[in-house]
């Protein structure tokens, strides 16, 4: 009896990740490293402290309910004799100003501080050309030194010797050039006759004729203009009585606010008129002032109110002092922090297409913030006039200027550029030994990390540094990476004559060592945060546009490529609609490397004195100030950890993404 067969077992199959898109095999895969995903834990804290920032280390409080007794009387002070005083004495100011510059009687100083910077530059190196000529030869001149010379001087002294200068002097003048050219021409004699005709000849040599006709032209233009000048100032001192009396009003009972919110409509009323209010009349500007000096006198009478009878405020300072920028990305952040959760409820519904997903996700989480900051940026401009640090900090005495009845402050209550001289090299706390004998005594105040130089919290500096490096990193791999996708893919997509010529310049910037190149440029432009991500963006977007080059190479005779031309499609729409998205992969791992290589490249430029500008700090620009002070640790050691974790985290992630995205790791 023939035995029976033994079933045969078929083998085991590997159970496939059916159902799962693209996006989620990627996301398995960077899980698996573990040192990546907690890198990218770190990237995400430093992320979040950028944003919140103003909510870590700030001089200013959350919330404050208070009265102000001291600063009351002090703009009640500043109002009545300062604000008032300078806006009363403008009408005599401008016409005094006029007749100063008719004359000729201003002198360098002044000329330059009034003029526009245009017609500076007209002229500026002209006259600036005489002042080093002149003290190359006494250099103990001090009116040329200081600028005190006046501008009818230089223009005696030019005329000395410029028969040309005069006689298109005399041109403009006409009839009255004999007596307008009096003055100098006395001048010219009695310096000559004081054997300083040697001196007055130097001068040539750095004027002509020229400056001479330009100097005239915009004295008159500033004659003129004097005008426009005292009616911005009218307008900074009316702006100055509306911030001080809208304080004092804050905390009156309701009638004397009411009394001083009129007082700054009526101000505003009585000096709307230019004309008016500068008007050269005698008895229409007395009676302008009399005007203005009895709404003073019945306003004070009314705020001069006892500081007992003062009411609380209720504020919001560190809101206030907030922009458009930081309300777009607190924003930003708290709708992606709902969001995340509540995705899934998206993707039980069945929408057709697929992309409206996408579209719905995108759009709840950009329009609130963008209308937030929006909003946020378009808002009326608030100046606070309250220094709230040194109001709430207690004195010698252990009393403060601001009575507050609630205060919410930042867990670091330290400004940006702080100083505290006595406690300048100070120790962090936490290893501070008690000292005594100090030359000068320390203060009361708390550092975590210590202080630099001038006495400033580091710990607070490295959290306004951090948001400026990070900023610097994101903006300008923002930058390089769109001008690599752009010229990458006009490349690899048209191929040909355009490849040849974007090939070329690629490998030109190549050839440049990219730090020195930004170090030059850098070095040649003003010192700006913005100067500083658009050159880092401008050269180095050579490896992006490589990659994505090299991505549209490969994908140019695909299948839906080739259907797509031959449907029709425009070739804009084939490359940033079909090719683009499948190419994009590579260009987001070489992001992430390149954000920590432009924060490297910031700190460098910044420890170099070449970074951001004061009173904006980076990192870099704090580690530079150890340079001069290499015993006190803590001023190298936590700016130089901040760099190297954060490149090291960025780096890290950078390399698991670009395993992830391996197909060859998932075979």
């Amino acid at each position: 009896m023939p035995s029976a067969t033994a079933p045969v077992s078929a083998p085991a199959r590997v159970p496939l990740d059916e159902g799962k898109s693209y996006g989620d095999i990627v996301r398995g895969q960077f899980r698996k490293n573990k040192v990546a995903v907690v890198c990218l834990w770190i990237v995400l804290i430093l992320f979040l402290s950028a944003i919140f920032t103003p909510f870590l280390a700030n001089d200013k409080p959350l919330y404050l309910r208070a009265t102000f007794p001291g600063l009351y009387a002090k703009m009640f002070r500043e109002w009545k004799f300062g604000a008032h005083t300078e806006l009363v004495g403008l009408p005599k100011g401008l016409q005094a100003a006029r007749q100063k510059w008719e004359k000729g009687e201003a002198n360098l100083k002044e000329f330059k501080a009034e003029l526009k910077p245009e017609d500076w530059h007209v002229i500026g190196l002209g006259i600036e050309g005489c002042q080093r000529t002149i003290l190359e030869r006494n250099p103990s001149e001090f009116k040329w030194k200081t600028g005190l010379v006046t501008v009818k001087e230089v223009l005696a002294a030019v005329a000395a010797d410029d028969d040309d200068a005069l006689a298109v002097r005399e041109k403009a003048l006409g009839e009255d050039s004999s007596k307008a050219l009096a003055p100098i021409r006395e001048k010219v004699k009695a310096a000559r006759d004081a054997g300083s005709d040697a001196e007055v000849k130097s001068l040539l040599s750095g004027m002509v004729a020229s400056d001479v006709r330009e100097i005239n032209a915009r004295i008159e233009r500033l004659r003129i203009g004097l005008s426009e000048l005292y009616s911005k100032r009218k307008a900074a001192a009316l702006e100055a009585i509306a911030l001080k009396l809208d304080f004092l009003a804050e905390q009156v009972p309701a009638d004397v606010a009411a009394t001083a919110r009129e007082a700054v409509r009526e101000y505003r009323t009585l000096t709307a008129n230019d004309e008016e209010f500068f008007s050269e009349k005698p008895e229409a500007a007395e009676s302008l002032k009399g005007r203005l000096n009895a709404l003073k006198d019945r306003t004070a009478a009314a705020l001069d109110v006892k500081p007992e009878a003062l009411l609380p405020v209720t504020r919001w300072p560190l809101l206030r002092s907030l922009h458009g920028w930081d309300v777009f990305f607190l924003t930003l952040t708290l709708t992606a922090l709902v969001l995340v959760p509540t995705a899934g409820l998206l993707l039980k519904l069945d929408l057709r297409p697929r992309q409206s997903r996408f579209r719905i996700r995108s759009a709840l989480l950009l329009v609130p913030p963008c209308l937030a900051g929006a909003l946020w940026a378009l808002r009326p401009a608030h100046t606070d006039i309250v220094n709230y640090k040194a109001g709430l900090v207690p004195d010698a005495d252990g009393r403060t200027a601001i009575q507050a009845e609630k205060v919410i402050l930042p867990p670091v209550f330290y400004g940006m550029n702080e100083d505290h001289l006595a406690d300048k090299f100070r120790g962090p706390c936490w290893r501070e030994s008690k000292e005594e004998n100090l030359p000068v005594p320390r203060t009361r105040n708390v550092y975590w990390l210590g202080t630099d130089e001038n006495g400033r919290d580091l710990l607070t500096r490295l959290l306004w540094g951090g948001r400026i490096s990070l900023t610097v990193g994101f903006v300008a791999v923002g930058i390089y990476t769109v001008i690599g996708i752009v010229l990458g893919s006009l490349a690899g997509y048209y191929r040909g004559a355009t490849d040849m010529a974007i090939s070329r310049v690629i490998e030109w910037v190549i050839c440049v060592p990219t730090f020195f190149l930004v170090l030059a440029v850098v070095a040649l432009l003003p010192p700006s945060i913005y100067n500083i991500m658009i050159v880092i963006g401008l050269t180095g977007w050579t490896v992006e546009a490589r990659l994505v080059r090299g991505e549209f190479l490969r994908l140019g005779n695909q299948d839906f490529v080739i259907a797509a031309r031959a449907l029709g499609v425009p070739a804009w729409r084939i490359i940033f609609r079909h090719i683009l998205p499948n190419a994009l992969a590579p260009v987001m791992v070489a992001a992430s490397f390149g954000v920590a290589g432009a924060i490297l490249t910031e700190s460098g430029l910044s420890f170099l004195g070449l970074g951001v500008p004061i009173p904006d700090t980076s990192w870099g620009s704090v580690l530079s100030t150890a340079r001069a002070n290499p015993d006190y640790w803590w001023m190298i050691t936590f700016p130089g950890f901040l760099i190297f974790l954060t490149v090291a985290a960025y780096n890290l992630v950078g390399e698991a993404m670009r395993d992830a995205i391996d197909p060859r790791l998932k075979i």
